[in-house]
Parts: structure tokens; sequence; C-alpha cells
């Protein structure tokens, strides 16, 4: 009996009624709860932001896009010593693919992190430009807030994207000559169908971009759209493949693969008789055998050597215009490959591959280690100063909880799109932070 307490007593979780959470489809967004939280992911009260805030971080978010993305591609096309490309530890198995790789943007689909300092000045934290997710939060359930706030409180605000600019880089893509003369061009959108949040997060771009397509260019060329589990992707030395929807021993060829998986990830998969699909994968997207969202290089964006080197090169007064010195001076967390430069202040530690704030610890002036998360797999560590944030307040299930708000901005084959925010209860964003709604004023 005492062994089955606890489930009995997650059966009680307190969800406060007659919420704005009450509209959102579990269909669309399924990780609204899950058994072990103590509250619901998404506050019950909202951010309302202001038109000429949105509007700064959507131009700051577009302009550090375009600077970092063209020291991206300076590192990856000049690879000859100019540019210290070793620094990034892309591993000998991934850097060729990176090099061979001409897709037209680093990204197609791009979420930029930042922290409000207390001066109230976007301090960009990391890049999310591999697998970026928060698409539902950031493009529907935002839109159900939207609804629910300015019916119950009789708000005017300014109506927010539903995500039809997700649907960019795929008719971008399909604008190449190669398919002109298709009969038909299959695109995928696979994802790891156990992990709720990524296959909720490839269900949602392969819904939006299938209705966009089929608005605007099903009568110029035909296509098809699937959504596939990771481990349906079949990958031969002339293609991807998928099984056929109707006769399952037969394959059908994919041209465009959206793929909800960490490169760092992919390169190391395997099938069970030890053939390099991951790689076999990439090397068929450099081939121009398929097209992948995102890219393979998007992973040099992601890196956050990156920003130290952006850093180095702005003290340095080297490779940046007049615009992006500005730009970056003012918005670009000051950022490093060795501690040393930020002795004696606050600052936080940081793997280059980390997500969902694995691996980061804060190191005190006195070096002392205030937070430590959970190691992570990746070792080599960038050092960033630490940006001091207001504390906010935010109504949950369980009542009003403090924290600090981290602001992203999803930017879309170079142009910025909407925002996404969350609340953090410590300093540091994890997996534990609350997604809040953001309602755009007029």
């Amino acid at each position: 009996m005492a062994a089955q307490f606890p489930e009995v007593m997650k059966m009680y979780k307190y969800h406060k009624p007659d919420t704005w959470l009450d509209k959102i489809d579990l269909n669309i967004m399924p990780y609204v709860d899950a058994p072990e939280w103590e509250n619901r992911y998404p506050t019950i009260s909202a951010l309302l932001m202001s038109n000429a805030n949105k509007r700064k971080l959507q131009r700051i978010s577009a302009g550090l896009t375009a600077a970092l993305s063209r020291l991206a591609e300076a590192l990856r096309t000049n690879n000859n010593g100019a540019m210290p490309f070793n620094l990034f530890n892309m591993t000998d198995k991934l850097t060729p693919y990176i090099l061979a790789d001409n897709s037209d943007h680093v990204s197609y689909i791009s979420r930029l992190d930042f922290v409000k300092n207390t001066d109230g000045c976007y301090k960009l934290v990391e890049i999310n430009s591999d697998t970026p997710c928060a698409l539902p939060e950031t493009f529907y359930a935002n839109k159900v807030a939207e609804a629910y706030f300015a019916k119950e409180y009789g708000l005017d605000l300014q109506p927010r994207s539903d995500g039809e600019e997700l649907a960019e880089p795929f008719l971008k893509l399909l604008e190449q000559a190669k398919y002109a003369d298709k009969d038909v061009v299959r695109i995928a959108f696979a994802a790891d169908k156990s992990y709720s949040e990524d296959w909720a997060n490839a269900k949602f771009l392969f819904e939006r971009v299938q209705e966009v397509l089929r608005e605007r260019i099903l009568s110029k060329q035909p296509f098809v759209c699937r959504l596939v589990g990771l481990d349906e992707l079949i990958v031969h030395d002339d293609g991807v493949y998928i099984p056929n929807e109707i006769f399952k021993s037969k394959e059908d060829k994919l041209d465009i693969l959206y793929r909800l998986h960490p490169l760092e990830l992919l390169m190391d998969d395997e099938s069970e008789d030890g053939y390099p699909v991951g790689l076999k994968l990439m090397e068929l997207a450099n081939f121009g055998a398929v097209d992948l969202v995102n890219p393979v290089k998007s992973i040099v964006l992601q890196n956050k050597a990156l920003l130290a080197l952006a850093w180095y090169l702005y003290q340095h007064r080297l490779f940046w215009t007049p615009q992006e010195e500005e730009l970056i001076a003012a918005h670009l967390t000051p950022t490093y490959l060795d501690s040393k430069p930020l002795a004696g202040q606050r600052y936080i530690k940081k793997p280059i591959f980390g997500r969902e704030g694995a691996g980061i610890a804060i190191v005190e002036p006195n070096g002392a280690l205030s937070y430590e998360a959970e190691e992570c797999d990746d070792c080599d560590l960038i050092y960033q100063q630490f940006v001091p944030s207001a504390d906010v307040q935010q109504e949950t299930d369980n009542g009003e909880v403090t924290g600090k708000y981290t602001y992203s901005c999803f930017v879309i084959n170079g142009k910025a799109s909407e925002t996404f925010v969350r609340l953090q209860p410590g300093e540091i964003t994890g997996v534990e932070a609350y997604f809040v709604p953001v309602l755009d004023e007029k």
C-alpha cells in the first residue's frame, strides 16, 4: 500500500479551474502536464509585451543571426588557419560534412535566447539553430492565450502569427530547378515518437507546413508530406527512404527531410549491422540527394564557442563591420574559451553543446560554485559573463512563482518571427522552467 502512495498523490495534484490552460488542445501540445511536475508547464497568468519591446527583440535577433551566420560561413569556408575551426570541437567525424554543406542559410529555423539585464537590454546567451523546439508554444498556445485574455479581460491585442512563415524554408527549397519536372516531391518530418515534446514539435510543423503548401503550390508542384518516426527512416547509398503508406514492403524516396534529431547524436547513429546511417545521411545531403532542414552546418551557429570567437573578434576590432560591432557590443554576452578574463566576476560555464541547462554551473567571484547542474556528455566549455536580471512573478496552479525570464525569438530564413518566453524559478533556465504566454500590445 505504501509503495502506491506517491501515485495516489499525483492523482490529486491541484489544477486551478477555469483558466486559459483549459483551452489548450492536448493533441497539439501534450506536454502541458506530467506526473512528476509540481505544476503544469504553462503559467496561468501572461506577460503583456509592448510593441516597441517586441520589435526591438526582433531587430536584434535578425541582426545577430545575420552577423553570426556570416562568421560561421567565414569560419567554414576559410578553413586554412585564418579561422580556428579546431576550436569548435566539431570532431573529425562531423567536420567534413560541415565544410561541404552549401545550403543557402546556415540555419533555416533558429531560436535565439536572451536575458534582459537590469538596465532593460537584451543579451544573447545562446542560439538553438540545429533542432529548436517550442513551436507549439510559440505559434499555437500563445494564440490560445491571446483569444482567452482578449475575451475575458477585454484586451485589445495585436494578433500574433500562427506560424505560416514556418513554411518558408520548404517553399524556398521547392523552387529549386531539380524539382521543376518531378511528378511528386516527397517531404518527411521525423522525430522520436517516444519523446512527446519532440514528436509534438515535428507534428505541429508537419501540419502547419502541409496546410500552407496546399494553399500556395499544390497546382504548381505536386507534393506529399509525411510525419514519421526516426526509426522509419531508411538510408541507402543513393538516398533516404520511408516505407510506402499502403505497400509497406515498398519504399518512397525523400526529397526534403526535416529531422528533429541533434547532429551530435546523428553522427554516431549506426544500423544494427554497423552501417553509419547518420554520416551517410549527411553525405547524401551534401551531394544534393536530399535537402535537410536544418542543414548540417546549422550546428556551427549553435556551437557556443562561436559566441566566444565573435566576442574575441569584437574586442580586437577584427572582422566585424561598424554596424555589427555596435550590435555585438550592446547585445552579445561577453563569452570566452577560458575563465581567466572573468576572474573576480560572477560567471557561467557551459558545455558548447549542452541542452536544457545540462552541465551549466554558476561561479561566484571567489571561485565557489553557487549552482551546478547535472553533467552532460560534452566536456568542452565556454565561460560567459553572468547577466543579472530582474525578479518577476507569474501565477501557477499552486500560486505565485518568482523567477527570471528568458526571452526567445524565432528567426526563419533570416527573418525575425515570433517570441517565446519562459520563467525559471532559479537562475538557470532548464527543464523545470515554465512557459509564459505572451500577449502583444497594439
